[in-house]
């Protein structure tokens, strides 16, 4: 089982408390540690203590049988959880050299700088692709906000998948640095993510998982996204003015109905029927009359066109009636004035 910092610091002490006894070896490669004490009854036997991110409370542990010369290092170039210990092969530990791996590891990790090697042009496509939360799979913490004091900020971690040096966890001799500044070799991720894919238990997230792992982010941060945006629709104004009295129609008003209904009025402009000007009308005309009716005709067929989606996919569509004869919309409307299609139109 692969031990956070404070796991491994309390596993260590708890081990030399119970069966263990100095001298510790420590068993590391680039970025992750594993360590051993020596058997109370057998000396000539190791016992495992823990594995995993060895920092800062694990290495105040080990500063006590540093001091003593109780300390045994081995440096493996291999999986940690391949590794076996080889007291042969083993220096004894300074502190001054503790101090130098923990460095080194902080580099190929980049634990110790949030953007790696990202620019800033990919800084922002990767974090606007994670809409700013962690994208290791089930955290989703928001980092522009820190989770124990809540203050704002960038709290984010911009860890690579194939790590940028070829020692670092996922690390390739020739893509490594090819693939240091590609936004597709990008996980955004808190702290702790970050530390559990480089630190704690690399081997178990390797280039495939993370790849997939980010993968199914951007996808779900893209749909969820996308349920913000409302469906547009077509506005389709009726209005007609009946004996002298003028009918008027307030766009900002019908806006605010569309979004209460859950769409947006379309980049296309209202679509009018039956629109005579406000003013200049004479109903004791028969040439009035003969106008609005003329209008009336017109209007219905394209009207009822539209309702129909001859000659393109029909939208949907929101009809705004202003009419002061609300006879009329039978005639506009046939067969959708009692009760409207479900779906099809919003009054």
């Amino acid at each position: 089982m692969a031990l956070s910092d404070d796991q491994l610091a309390n596993a260590l002490k708890s081990g030399l408390a119970a069966t263990a006894v100095p001298p510790i070896m420590v068993v590391a490669n680039a970025y992750q540690a594993r360590i051993f004490g020596t058997d109370a009854q057998d000396p000539a036997k190791l016992i495992e203590l823990g594995t995993g991110d060895l920092d800062i409370q694990t290495a105040s542990v080990l500063q006590t049988y540093i001091r003593k010369k109780e300390v045994l290092w081995e440096s493996v170039s291999v999986s940690i959880q391949q590794a076996t210990p080889n007291p042969a092969a083993a220096i004894t530990l300074t502190r001054p050299q503790l101090s130098q791996w923990k460095a080194q590891c902080g580099k190929v990790t980049t634990v110790s700088g949030r953007t790696g090697d990202a620019s800033p042009k990919t800084m922002q496509e990767v974090a606007a692709r994670a809409a700013w939360h962690c994208q290791f799979r089930g955290c989703g913490k928001d980092l522009r906000t820190h989770a124990a004091t809540g203050s704002k900020g960038n709290y984010s971690y911009f860890a690579h998948i194939v790590a940028s040096s070829p020692n670092g966890p996922r690390g390739d001799a020739r893509r490594s640095s090819i693939l240091a500044d590609d936004p597709d070799n990008f996980l955004l991720l808190c702290d702790e993510c970050h530390r559990l894919i480089d630190r704690v238990n690399p081997d178990a997230y390797d280039e495939s998982v993370l790849q997939e792992m980010r993968r199914e982010n951007i996808h779900e941060v893209a749909r969820l996204l996308g349920t913000l945006q409302h469906q547009d629709a077509e506005m389709l104004v009726v209005m007609s003015n009946i004996s002298g009295q003028p009918s008027f129609f307030e766009e900002r008003k019908a806006e605010a109905a569309l979004w209460k209904a859950g769409l947006r009025r379309a980049a296309k402009g209202p679509e009018w029927f039956a629109k005579q000007a406000p003013f200049g009308h004479n109903p004791h005309e028969s040439a009035y009359w003969d106008t609005l009716f003329t209008e009336l005709n017109n209007s219905t067929h394209r009207l009822q066109a539209i309702l129909a989606g001859v000659g393109q996919q029909r939208k949907a569509l929101a009809v705004f009636p202003v009419l002061k004869c609300p006879g009329m919309l039978r005639t506009l409307f046939p067969g959708w004035w009692k009760r409207p299609k479900k779906g099809a139109m919003t009054w």
